[in-house]
């Protein structure tokens, strides 16, 4: 009985250390990596192929990128594209993991990715 009940405690404990993980939303940074990388660079910074390709891609390690553009401007680009420069990610991203990433990409504007 008595390892019973030490064994449900501790089955609680590691349950609610992955629900606590899941309500922290998203990684911004996993979800960066995996589908933004490849254009906008790992600093922020598009690879030179890419300017060349498409000039108006965002630099987002600029200060200027942060002033004007909210997490909800990014997350509106997220969802509808960006002309035939930038497509929807509305079908592969849920709304959580692209406000994660917005706040991800507000970062290298503000300096705060390590």
């Amino acid at each position: 009985m008595k390892f019973t009940l030490i064994a449900l405690g501790a089955l609680a404990m590691t349950a609610g250390v992955g629900s606590s993980a899941a309500a922290q939303g998203p990684d911004g940074k996993a979800v960066y990596v995996a589908n933004c990388l490849k254009c906008h660079g790992v600093t922020g910074v598009p690879l030179k192929e890419t300017k060349e390709q498409f000039p108006k891609v965002a630099t987002f390690n600029d200060p200027k990128f942060v002033a004007v553009h909210s997490v909800d401007s990014i997350v509106k680009v997220l969802t509808h594209g960006k002309g035939e420069d930038m497509k929807s990610f509305k079908l592969k991203l849920s709304h959580d993991e692209m406000v994660a990433v917005a706040n991800y990409v507000r970062g290298f504007g503000l300096k705060t990715h390590p």
